[in-house]
């Protein structure tokens, strides 16, 4: 699996977003500049229990978006909202937020419909 980009987006804000290449990439900056916070939307989305700690920066997101490509070669996006709950799978890299008959549904709990069984 490969990752193509991260973004975070809500209703009354301009999304921010973090492409990634093909590669080995680097996330650096100076301190408390959000890097780690970076790695745990990742984790958040890929099926962690417990949402990210939120920051300021984060207030008025609503959803994170992790673009991916599988071993497969196929492109999916994953969408979680920042809430918790369930994660949608997308074909294709999708930057919008989803509607709710868009997509796969998979729990973020271990079992036969989760995100780690996909």
């Amino acid at each position: 699996m490969q990752l193509r980009f991260l973004r975070i987006s809500g209703p009354s804000v301009a999304p921010a977003e973090i492409e990634f290449g093909p590669g080995l990439n680097v996330i650096y900056g100076g301190s408390n500049t959000g890097k780690s916070h970076i790695l745990r939307l990742v984790d958040y989305v890929l099926g962690a229990g417990r949402t990210p700690e939120p920051i300021t920066e984060q207030a008025r997101y609503e959803y994170v978006h992790l673009g991916i490509v599988l071993a497969s070669g196929k492109e999916k996006t994953l969408v979680r909202a920042l809430a918790g709950g369930n994660i949608r799978v997308f074909d294709g890299l999708r930057r919008e937020v989803p509607t709710a008959r868009d997509g796969q549904t998979l729990s973020a709990k271990h079992g036969a419909n989760s995100i780690s069984m996909y």
